[in-house]
C-alpha cells in the first residue's frame, strides 16, 4: 500500500497543480498503484526502461510528448489529468460513435434529473422574489 502527504493526496484526489513534473509523478505512481502493478510492467507495456519508468514517478524527469500519450493510452486518461492541469481522468472521446454516447448519457442524465425537479414550483418561487425585489425598490 502506498501512503500519500496530504498535498500528495489533495493532487491525486482532485486538485489541479501548478507543478506539471510532480504530478505526474504522483498521478503515475497513483494510477499504478490502482492496477497494482510494478514499475517494470509499465515500463514494457510502453516500450521504455524500467529505469526511465522509475524517473518520471520520482519526478527526475518529464517524458517526451509519444511517452506521455503512451503513459495516458496505458492508464486510459488523459494527458491533461497525468499532467494536473484538470482533476477529470476521462478520455476525451476518439470518434463520432464515441461523441455521440456521450452525449446520448448526458442527455439522459438531464432527462432524470429535469423529471424529479418541481419546475412549476422553481418557476414562481424566482418570480416572486424578483416581484418582492421591486416592491421594496418602489
Amino acid at each position: 500500500m502506498i501512503f500519500y502527504s496530504r498535498a500528495q493526496h489533495n493532487l491525486v484526489m482532485g486538485k489541479v497543480s501548478l507543478d506539471p513534473q510532480g504530478a505526474l509523478a504522483h498521478r503515475l505512481r497513483y494510477l499504478r498503484s490502482v492496477k497494482k502493478l510494478k514499475q517494470v510492467d509499465v515500463a514494457s507495456a510502453i516500450n521504455i526502461s524500467s529505469r526511465t519508468y522509475s524517473n518520471y514517478e520520482r519526478a527526475y524527469r518529464m517524458p517526451d510528448l509519444r511517452i506521455l500519450a503512451s503513459l495516458a493510452d496505458f492508464f486510459n486518461v488523459s494527458t491533461d489529468y497525468l499532467l494536473g492541469r484538470t482533476t477529470l481522468p476521462h478520455c476525451y472521446p476518439r470518434n463520432k460513435k464515441e461523441l455521440e454516447d456521450v452525449t446520448n448519457a448526458s442527455v439522459a442524465i438531464f432527462k432524470v434529473a429535469d423529471s424529479q425537479l418541481d419546475n412549476e414550483a422553481l418557476y414562481k418561487e424566482a418570480f416572486s422574489e424578483t416581484e418582492e425585489d421591486e416592491a421594496e425598490d418602489n
